[in-house]
């Protein structure tokens, strides 16, 4: 089953195995909100994958969540016109 897409924009990836069926979703959303950007990822994984590989890929998106304020805000910075650009010092 599709994942549905809640926000304005979205990209999305899946996994097909030989016969062409679908194994697995995931769709990377995002839409320009006052002050930034939100972002919804959402994965739809076979059940028969282990709580290992589960508990991984959660970890995995936190810390790669917890990066982007670290470089995010300059790269916005950078690509808006002067006029536009806030000051958040």
């Amino acid at each position: 089953m599709p994942i549905p897409v809640t926000l304005k924009h979205a990209v999305a990836a899946g996994i097909i195995d030989e016969e062409g069926s679908t194994l697995a979703w995931l769709v990377h959303q995002y839409e320009v909100v006052p002050g930034g950007v939100r972002m919804l990822s959402t994965f739809r994984m076979p059940a028969v994958l282990s709580g290992e590989f589960a508990e991984h890929l959660h970890r995995h998106c936190q810390e790669e969540m917890a990066n982007l304020p670290k470089f995010l805000p300059e790269i916005y910075r950078k690509s808006k016109p002067a006029s536009k650009t806030r000051n958040t010092d």
